[in-house]
């Protein structure tokens, strides 16, 4: 059977290319002004702007918002490869062998041989972690309050993500959402599509009669604590459970949520990345005085063409160092 795309990494992907487009455009633009030392003004700049105040505060103007957005992105991405990697570091540190007939023999059964392994730690939790070479992670707490018939709903939960390569698709999800703070809807996004994933392999593992298991498995785990995997599918996660209880017992199909005030602050940073755009300066490139500079100027065509002729007679022009 022929798997569909998911409507969620669709919208989360059209979202990313809208977003690279518009930086890529915001950057291609303005760059010239940050890397210049010196700006020309063509006259129709000067008729529509004081250049003596502009000029003074011009590196204020262009260069705090731009920084303001690079160390917040590289921030975000940076807590999350971090938290990456503590996860990483856990997960080998506590791994250990378990020698356990009953897991074995689970194991071969659904087909998971060398897919498995133990984590020694005192929270039950279950995890399919790892971006190209992917394991189920299970925790010997979690062994030692799970009967046969759980354990078995548990693998096939886990199978279920691990067949359909959630790890890979949410973890590169959350990185998309890192990458762009100013677009909080993509929150809401990631936060409905690893609900979605959780609630499908729900439907997968408690297939055949095994719905009862299930939610055996998750009224144990609402008991106990649980540690958070933010970037990886993982059994227990919080966001999560309450849709799942409410489609494995109340058969409620799950409807996505989407904050308003996270809708509205997405729309207001697409207005204002799209009227920096749209704002009518154009970047000249050129060489004067064995310097480089830069000649800004209204962005129509008759106006550059005019401007690019006038660099020929740039000592009739008035230079604004850019301090």
């Amino acid at each position: 059977m022929k798997k569909k795309i998911n409507k969620y990494i669709i919208q989360i992907g059209l979202c990313f290319l809208l977003l690279s487009g518009l930086f890529s455009i915001l950057v291609q633009k303005y760059a010239p002004f940050l890397l210049h030392k010196t700006i020309y003004y063509c006259q129709e700049i000067i008729k529509s702007i004081n250049t003596n105040d502009f000029s003074q505060n011009s590196n204020t103007i262009f260069l705090v918002p731009v920084l303001f957005i690079i160390v917040l992105v590289a921030a975000r991405l940076s807590i999350t490869i971090t938290q990456v990697f503590v996860i990483a570091r856990k997960l080998n540190r506590q791994k250990i062998t378990y020698h356990s007939l009953q897991l074995d023999k689970l194991i071969r059964k659904n087909r998971l041989t060398n897919k498995v392994k133990v984590i020694k730690d005192n929270q039950p939790f279950a995890l399919c972690y790892g971006l190209f070479r992917p394991k189920i992670y299970l925790s010997t707490r979690l062994l030692n309050i799970m009967s046969p018939y759980e354990l078995e709903v548990i693998l096939k939960h886990e199978k279920h993500h691990l067949s359909h390569y959630d790890n890979l698709t949410i973890f590169f999800a959350h990185v998309i959402q890192s990458a762009f703070p100013i677009m909080p809807i993509l929150y809401d996004l990631v936060k409905n599509f690893r609900i979605e994933r959780e609630i499908a392999a729900d439907t997968y593992a408690s297939a055949r009669g095994n719905r009862q298991h299930l939610a055996a498995v998750l009224k144990k785990l609402l008991r106990q604590p649980q540690p958070v995997f933010t970037y990886f599918p993982s059994l227990s996660g919080e966001d999560s459970l309450q849709a799942r209880i409410e489609s494995l017992f109340f058969k409620k199909q799950f409807i996505s949520n989407y904050s308003l005030k996270n809708i509205a602050l997405s729309f207001f940073s697409i207005l204002i990345l799209s009227g920096l755009i749209i704002i009518p300066v154009s970047a000249i490139e050129f060489h004067t005085n064995g310097q480089d500079a830069i000649l800004a100027c209204v962005n129509n065509q008759q106006c550059v063409t005019q401007c690019k002729q006038n660099l020929y007679y740039i000592q009739n022009m008035s230079p604004v160092p850019n301090k």
